[in-house]
């Protein structure tokens, strides 16, 4: 953990064993992290991480050398993290080299991959170690389109094509540019064996397809007639005896053409909406057939014997099918599709059946898939628009610790259910989830009821009840958190969300994408107040406090605003020190004055008195170009604010009495979208879709 990270990545590749490459998986999961901070704080940030994947026996490693160290982030300490499902089946992460594609071969009796990049640059990787193998093929292009392999005249080569328009082939033994294959800027390209040559066929939008010789560049076999240039995936294969060529167009269509004579064979296969974005081709039983992704997110099956779909088209996906293989898994002839939403999804293509849970770990798109075998075990290579690389062995049974949110968590709560203290989180899966403070166990299960993200959240208690308030895209509800029922108050979207007592009873606050704000009293469910037009643009975030006797809400837009619940009226002016948008608001108590405290795009974060309407000393200082959100709380007897910048990744905590910054940051893994305090001074943190709750120093 005090490492140089450099130095440790080349060691991961070789974990052997799931504890091991459990182990590799936390590190590479933070390494970007690991990269900007000290030794002793990424003996914290890794902690964090063991954690967030369920890595149980790492964490009681760094616990039992936490004598031994100086304590990291200002003593701070990770009580539980939850987090999306571990995909116990990934082998190894190919670092280093971004994302583009993947296609597989065996070279010199070792099975490898050739990974084309974003960037432009070819690589060649060992399936068996992980480790870079031979010299990297020379040439660089602004970036490749697409990769195939092939076996010509004994040697083992790769061809790619650049976003340039140039087409390269390489012997993946020597590293040496073999031929001078046509130009065009070939959106795809397989290959083949024709009159006993191995064979490119490449597609473009300018010349069409063609076929030419792998060794010498030169043209082979005939000229393809017809409208070609709409190719935007291809693979071969041989039916009746005849080997052919399978593409997908832009337009939805499938066709077979005949590699000899470039030829159309039969009509074209219909039913895809919109682009076939990948095919691959295989043999189940005694048909061969072709599987297609699409741009309708749906995958299909066509017998190439009969130009006839098999079965009805798989729609797992929830978007669009960038990547198909084939490959065969305990004597079954399985597919692997990858998409736009991240996953890799295994089906029995004798069945249709679904073989399993999707592989998970892409942060972004699955754009590129490749299979091989590795020591007699079928692997899966993935590319992914996160620019990572992934190797998974399709064999073992995956190793899912406990989950939560399936997307981004955007809003945190504490509440008490059942002499309890439980986090309440809400994210862009619409729902809200509820979670043991102090265990991080599930408190009850997931309240559904929201059709979209989740955007604000408070709790309160409402006629004896504990609540939690909801905004969304798609209006207001309130969810009683012993029983989980929910209702919607109205379908008027919001953005931001505050509860205030005004006499007894409770009112919930919201402000929209309208600028508006409205106000609504949580016993009877009606609108009380509003709608006030004041702010221009978007009310970004609500909070209510009591001033002098009178329940009071803040507003924060293009402005900060201050308004009296009883009378729907504006208190004082705006809060207008900030050159920019208020986007970060809390309110709190700092020696027994009510404060609210403002943060802004101008990257300033401001205090003020609530009852002089002035700002309370200089401005604090936030992290990067301005402060996204904030929140207030007291952590051994001192008022403190948290608050997360742009740049997304840290908290970074200020005291309230004297303006000071608190350091050092508190680095976590991904983007932090959500922060509350608990009435203890523990801090709730929901970063990317995982929910963390951070313990104080004593």
């Amino acid at each position: 953990m005090r490492s140089d990270p450099d130095l440790v990545v080349p060691l991961l590749s070789m974990a052997a064993g799931w504890d091991a490459r459990l182990s590799a998986w936390v590190y590479w999961k933070s390494l970007s992290e690991h990269r900007a901070v000290g030794g002793e704080d990424r003996w914290w940030l890794l902690r964090l991480e063991a954690l967030r994947w369920g890595h149980r026996a790492m964490v009681n490693r760094f616990d039992a050398a936490a004598a031994d160290r100086v304590a990291p982030a200002a003593g701070w300490e990770v009580r539980w993290a939850v987090g999306a499902p571990l995909d116990g089946r990934r082998l190894r992460s190919l670092t280093g080299h971004p994302g583009g594609a993947v296609a597989t071969a065996e070279s010199d009796g070792v099975p490898v991959v050739v990974t084309a990049g974003s960037e432009g640059t070819v690589r060649v990787w060992d399936l068996t170690t992980g480790g870079q193998v031979g010299p990297h093929p020379a040439g660089r292009s602004p970036g490749v389109r697409a990769a195939a392999t092939a076996t010509a005249d004994g040697r083992t080569v790769a061809v790619c094509s650049g976003w340039d328009g140039t087409v390269r082939v390489w012997d993946l033994a020597t590293g040496d540019t073999l031929g001078e294959p046509p130009g065009g800027p070939a959106r795809a390209i397989t290959t083949a064996v024709l009159h006993g040559r191995a064979v490119a066929v490449t597609a473009d939008d300018e010349v069409g397809m063609q076929v030419w010789d792998l060794l010498t560049g030169r043209p082979s076999g005939c000229s393809f007639t017809g409208r070609t240039t709409s190719v935007t995936a291809m693979d071969t294969a041989e039916v009746h005896g005849r080997a052919r060529v399978v593409t997908g167009t832009c337009r939805g269509t499938v066709r077979l053409w005949d590699l000899a004579t470039g030829k159309k064979v039969g009509q074209p296969l219909i039913g895809h909406v919109g682009a076939v974005l990948a095919v691959a081709t295989t043999a189940v039983h005694s048909r061969v057939v072709a599987v297609t992704g699409g741009w309708d997110g749906t995958v299909r099956v066509w017998d190439l014997s009969t130009g006839k779909p098999l079965g009805r088209p798989w729609t797992a996906h929830t978007g669009p099918v960038w990547a198909v293989a084939t490959t065969q898994l305990q004597q079954r002839t399985v597919a692997l599709t990858g998409g736009e939403d991240g996953t890799v999804r295994l089906w029995d293509l004798a069945t249709g059946e679904q073989l399993g849970p999707p592989l998970t770990g892409h942060a972004e798109g699955v754009v590129a898939v490749a299979t091989a075998t590795v020591d007699g075990l079928p692997v899966a290579v993935t590319s992914s628009s996160d620019d990572m690389v992934q190797v998974w062995d399709l064999t073992p049974v995956p190793v899912t610790p406990l989950a939560g949110h399936t997307g981004y968590v955007r809003t945190v709560a504490v509440s008490r259910l059942a002499g309890r203290a439980v986090a309440v989180t809400g994210g862009d899966d619409g729902s809200v989830r509820l979670w043991e403070l102090d265990t991080g166990r599930p408190a009850g299960p997931a309240l559904m009821g929201h059709t979209g993200p989740v955007r604000a959240m408070v709790t309160a208690t409402v006629d004896r009840r504990e609540v939690a308030v909801t905004v969304g895209g798609d209006g207001l509800r309130v969810w009683d958190l012993a029983t989980g029922y929910g209702e919607r108050i109205t379908s008027c979207p919001g953005r931001a969300v505050a509860v205030a007592e005004v006499r007894g009873h409770a009112f919930a606050v919201t402000g929209g994408d309208d600028g508006r704000v409205r106000v609504w009293n949580l016993t009877t469910c009606r609108q009380v107040v509003g709608p006030i037009t004041k702010h221009s643009g978007w009310v970004m975030a609500l909070a209510a406090a009591e001033v002098g006797g009178r329940a009071v809400v803040v507003t924060a837009g293009d402005d900060g605003l201050i308004w009296d619940l009883s009378t729907g009226e504006q208190v004082g002016g705006p809060l207008t020190n900030h050159s920019g948008w208020v986007a970060a608001l809390a309110v709190a108590e700092v020696r027994g004055r009510a404060v609210a405290v403002t943060g802004g795009d101008d990257g300033t974060v401001r205090v003020w008195d609530l009852t002089t309407l002035e700002q309370i000393g200089a401005a604090l200082t936030s992290q990067c170009r301005g402060a996204r959100m904030a929140a207030a709380g007291t952590v051994n007897g001192r008022p403190v604010l948290a608050t997360i910048g742009r740049d997304g990744r840290a908290v970074r905590l200020h005291d309230l009495a004297t303006g000071r910054t608190m350091r050092p940051d508190l680095v976590l893994p991904d983007q932090i979208r959500a922060v509350a305090f608990a009435p203890d001074g523990e801090l709730v943190v929901g970063y990317g879709s995982e929910v963390a709750v951070l313990t104080p120093p004593p």
